[in-house]
């Protein structure tokens, strides 16, 4: 299992170093951290080790709003817990 580095805010990786997109995927309480909502930083396809934890969803909307990312949706091929993604 990876070894995840628990982040308060979404800065922790700065877009503007990465030549690559990242994204923010959110997952609804996954199995590795059952009593929360995750936020994992994602740089293309590759789940990278830095995370954020939340038990309110909308605590990850309102954060992600702000700095101006982008929501895409959850699309039906999906993992099953994940909610939605953001990119910037």
């Amino acid at each position: 299992m990876m070894q995840h580095r628990v982040r308060p805010e979404p800065t922790a990786i700065d877009p503007a170093l990465e030549p690559v997109p990242i994204f923010w995927v959110i997952y609804d309480h996954p199995a590795d951290y059952p009593e929360h909502f995750v936020a994992r930083v994602f740089v293309l396809d590759q789940p990278q080790r830095k995370i954020m934890l939340t038990g309110d969803l909308e605590h990850f909307r309102k954060m992600f709003r702000e700095r101006g990312y982008t929501l895409f949706p959850r699309d039906p091929s999906d993992d099953p817990a994940i909610v939605e993604s953001w990119m910037r």
